[in-house]
């Protein structure tokens, strides 16, 4: 078994490799993903991890698509967790946390929505100003 699991974890790091310098199309991580379903069907599994397999496996398969890191990465985005992280602690928790604050669902949805916008320079693509009355009467 422990063959097997080496094995495996070759494979697993060599895909990880692949899907990180893949092409802008993603092919990697559908490569990897469709040679994970060939592979586990040969492997004599108990009924319990078959099924923790092809829940695992049909997730993947189902977001292959979001697994494009070289193509993210090229277009300047995010990969990684900790900037995910970074970035809500700033502008979520930042916001709502700050000294004698209380909110409600609808309350803190409304403020986070604002606040996002602002913090990613979208602003004015939601907010119009008040007409103006006509005073040149």
């Amino acid at each position: 078994m422990v063959d097997q699991r080496d094995a495996a974890g070759a494979f697993v790091a060599d895909g990880a490799s692949q899907c990180r310098h893949e092409d802008a199309a993603g092919s990697a991580a559908h490569r990897v993903v469709e040679t994970l379903f060939a592979e586990t069907t040969r492997l004599l599994l108990d009924d319990q991890t078959a099924h923790e397999t092809r829940k695992a496996l049909g997730y993947f398969k189902t977001n292959a698509h979001c697994m494009r890191y070289a193509y993210f990465r090229d277009h300047g985005m995010f990969i990684g967790l900790g900037t995910v992280e970074a970035g809500c602690k700033g502008v979520i928790a930042q916001r709502l946390k700050l000294s004698g604050m209380r909110w409600n669902i609808p309350g803190a949805t409304g403020i986070l929505t604002l606040r996002c916008q602002q913090a990613s320079n979208r602003f004015d693509h939601i907010w119009m100003p008040a007409a103006q009355p006509d005073l040149t009467a």
